[in-house]
């Protein structure tokens, strides 16, 4: 990488950011308005939670849910008053609009895909880009005209078909050539409700090297405000941060990298080193644990006839399938070390198919042969938990680069050392006990090389056992969970695993 260059566009993109910041709010008005106080006197829409129903048949459009429709089609019916109903029209600023139903955690959008003809139904989809977006027009009878913003479709309005009959023969709501008839034109409610907006982070705390360039992402509900988000840094002489979460680390010490949109924001903490840097995730702590697994506490592995949440903030007692997962996690610290990358999967949080980081979801899709989920509330096959290391190893690269991997057995203090001469991103080290079973930890470093005896080595770890950070994140061995509170010792240690690159 061409590091001068790269910081210098980050730099420019930084300061057009500054240039650029916008501040975002969502007006809310009373229910019952008449249709024409939804427009301003511009003639733009009021972000807000809308019904929406036809002028010809007087019914509303609503969007199915998508246990019932695996599309998630928009189709009509009568006044019900449900949160399919709902729907947040929510302006970009260049004339348009998302249309975003409030049932299934109000995360998608209409869309209208590339390609549709007349007679195409409307779909839901997360992606925020121009297939998710409408132009909403008044027309000279106080109705509405609402079109797909592609040019390839501006010929085409919403319509309620007249013909085409989906689940319970309701009637869809479809693509039509516009022809001005009542069944294209739309009556917008302004309800009072608010639209209820959530931001989250991949994380909340990294350890990078000097002079290297990170991405950070947000998961933005709903996803019409994704384009939305705005990053600063709160030292500028120690990172800085571009309009895509893309930040850059000059100096060593701590700074703090946030992201805001529409007044709520979160953070992660960075500290930068000019020596290894080692990340650390935790298998019990959605929130703090180095990770985004906020966002997969919904998402369910199906196993042996057993439906089981891939994620529980805590230990659950085996309820869910993290509660397992330390082999997972270390293969995921290591590979995060090695900045491999996930070539063949998709990651729904980040809206990524390519070029994916290493966590422990990733890895968990890499290890049961999923290319991933498309929503938070997917279902995935096969057990995570069984780790096969150079399963999940074939599916990532290191700048393209193939990773194998390697399994000695009687591990002791010697061995390890000698394995983190080679292997400074860290080795995986399994354990046995008579308390706990087996449980695996990542060692990281060992902080007294030049002792004479290798008995005497002290080494520093990455626990994923640990819910605190004080007790997994870098420490002293002593000092872990696993140390601690589950009574591992040196001797417990069993297995040696490390990842290499191919030259």
């Amino acid at each position: 990488m061409n590091f001068i260059k790269t910081s210098n566009r980050i730099a420019a993109l930084f300061l057009a950011f500054i240039m650029a910041a916008v501040s975002f709010t969502v007006p809310v008005s009373a229910a019952g308005e008449n249709t024409s106080s939804v427009v301003s006197k511009n003639g733009v829409i009021t972000d807000g939670i809308y019904n929406i129903s036809n002028t010809s048949s007087g019914k509303y459009l609503e969007a199915f849910d998508y246990k019932f429709d695996s599309q998630g089609r928009m189709h009509l019916d009568g006044r019900r008053y449900v949160p399919a109903q709902n729907f947040a029209i929510i302006g970009h600023g260049d004339g348009t609009y998302s249309i975003c139903p409030q049932n299934d955690e109000a995360i998608y959008m209409l869309e209208c895909r590339s390609g549709s003809k007349a007679g195409a139904s409307v779909y839901k989809s997360n992606v925020n880009d121009l297939s998710t977006r409408f132009r909403i027009t008044l027309n000279a009878d106080g109705s509405f005209r609402i079109r797909p913003a592609s040019t390839e479709l501006s010929g085409f309005s919403l319509a309620e078909s007249k013909t085409n009959f989906a689940h319970y023969y309701y009637s869809l709501c479809e693509l039509q050539r516009h022809s001005n008839d009542a069944s294209q034109k739309w009556k917008l409610e302004l309800t009072d409700q608010k639209i209820n907006i959530s931001v989250s982070i991949n994380k909340t705390q990294d350890t990078v090297r000097q002079y290297t360039v990170n991405q950070l992402y947000t998961v933005v509900t709903p996803a019409a405000y994704s384009d939305m988000v705005t990053w600063t840094t709160s030292d500028k002489k120690i990172a800085i941060v571009d309009d895509n979460g893309s930040y850059c680390a000059f100096a060593n010490g701590n700074v703090t990298i946030t992201a805001t949109v529409a007044g709520k924001s979160v953070s992660c903490n960075v500290t930068i080193t000019d020596k290894v840097a080692y990340t650390w995730y935790s298998q019990c702590n959605m929130y703090t644990g180095g990770w985004n697994a906020a966002a997969l506490k919904d998402l369910y592995f199906y196993a042996y006839g057993i439906y089981k949440p891939f994620m529980i903030d805590g230990f659950n007692g085996k309820m869910d399938w993290m509660d397992e997962g330390c082999a997972l996690c270390c293969c995921a610290m290591v590979l995060r070390n090695l900045d491999a990358r996930m070539t063949d999967g998709y990651d729904f949080r980040s809206g990524q198919s390519t070029n994916i980081e290493a966590d422990p979801y990733t890895c968990a899709l890499a290890n049961t042969y999923n290319h991933g989920s498309r929503t938070g509330k997917g279902v995935l096959n096969y057990d995570p938990i069984y780790t096969a290391m150079s399963l999940v190893a074939s599916r990532f690269t290191v700048n393209g680069k193939a990773i194998t991997t390697e399994t000695q057995y009687y591990a002791n203090k010697r061995m390890i050392k000698e394995a983190l001469d080679k292997h400074p991103e860290g080795v995986v080290v399994g354990m046995d006990s008579y308390y706990h079973g087996s449980h695996y930890i990542v060692i990281t470093e060992c902080v007294n090389p030049d002792a004479k005896n290798p008995e005497d080595y002290l080494f520093r770890v990455c626990d994923p056992a640990a819910y605190d950070p004080a007790l997994g994140n870098n420490v002293l061995f002593e000092d872990s969970a696993s140390y601690k509170d589950m009574y591992y010792r040196y001797y417990d240690m069993w297995t040696l695993i490390t990842f290499t690159v191919a030259d």
